[in-house]
């Protein structure tokens, strides 16, 4: 394994809707599969379904803007500077409670995130129905648990 050096500018870039955005900046290959490092910028309301990583650890550090997480039953309102971990194995979602969007450095210990969101944002972009997105959450061992922590939020 070699050094890397990831200029602010640099990174892969994948964009899930026109309100959220994921740079991975060390991916697995670049880290011998022991981390993805990230940066998201996340809309209002926006987020994934509660869901479980089996074999990543996931640290989330919001760097401008708020963040609302749910890690198993519990939920937390992050801002500026403060960070979560969420172990694998356990349940957690996050959302965006306010217009302007939150700026969140993720990062996945047990490395693979970074191929598991790369296929993702392929299917989306193919119109992948819930079925096929279940199924390759599956095979990069997340499983989903129930709907996005907006949703949960909604009356009705």
């Amino acid at each position: 394994m070699k050094p890397k050096i990831v200029r602010n500018s640099e990174g892969t870039t994948y964009e899930t809707s026109p309100i959220e955005r994921l740079t991975m900046k060390l991916s697995s290959a670049d880290t011998n599969n022991a981390v993805d490092y990230s940066e998201g910028s996340i809309g209002y309301l926006s987020g994934p379904p509660l869901h479980i990583h089996h074999t990543q650890d996931e640290i989330f550090h919001v760097l401008k803007g708020e963040l609302r997480i749910q890690i198993d039953k519990e939920a937390f309102d992050l801002g500026m500077g403060d960070v979560a971990f969420a172990p694998r194995g356990i349940p957690h979602t996050f959302t965006n409670l306010n217009q302007e969007p939150a700026h969140v450095i993720g990062i996945a210990i047990g490395g693979g995130f970074d191929h598991f969101y790369a296929e993702f944002v392929a299917a989306v972009a193919e119109k992948a129905n819930p079925e096929q997105l279940a199924e390759l959450s599956e095979r990069h061992k997340i499983q989903i648990v129930g709907p996005p922590l907006a949703a949960m939020m909604q009356p009705g």
